[in-house]
Parts: C-alpha cells; structure tokens; sequence
C-alpha cells in the first residue's frame, strides 16, 4: 500500500463558503505546481504526476487525503505539513484537528 496523508478537521463554517476556500487553496497550488482539479459534488479531488487525493468538505468538517506515489514519499513530512499550514491559513480558527 502506498504512503497516505489523511488529516481532518472540524470547522462551523457554511459548507459552500469552505468550498470557495478550498477553490482558493486549488488555485494557489496550482499557480506553484502542475495539479489537475475538478469538483464531484462535496469533494474537490486533484491528481498531480506523484500524487492524488481529494480534499471533502461536510457540513461540520474538512478532509484532506493524500496517495503519494514513490517519487514523493520522501517529501510525506512537509506535504503534510504544508497541508496544516495551507487549512490553518484558508481556515484559521474555525477548525479543531479531528481525534482519531
């Protein structure tokens, strides 16, 4: 099994103002890297040469789950915390980190 990124957070937020945020996130990362977007219904999923995932919006919460593929597993750290660091400034206190 391929290395996975799965985070998730809570958020109180209306679930089509977390998607504009999240279309906010997808623009970013696409003007820095070659990613590829499109929405089916709450989940905005995305495929990049080295990895896929999708990122669901819910009524109360928000998650991001990444497949890396081999080229990029060594980079699983900072993706994930570049994946912090990009809900912490799109969301910022509107979101708690779901316990597992």
């Amino acid at each position: 099994m391929e290395p996975m990124i799965d985070i998730s957070r809570l958020h109180n937020l209306e679930p089509d103002h977390v998607k504009s945020l999240v279309d906010n996130i997808a623009t970013e990362l696409q003007e820095k890297i070659t990613m590829r977007c499109h929405w089916e219904e709450q989940s905005l999923n995305f495929t990049h040469w080295g990895a896929n995932g999708y990122i669901h919006v819910g009524v109360s919460d928000i998650r991001v789950e990444i497949i890396l593929g081999p080229m990029i597993q060594p980079l699983k750290d900072r993706i994930e915390n570049a994946v912090h660091t990009y809900l912490d400034r799109y969301l910022g206190e509107t979101v708690s980190e779901v316990s597992e």
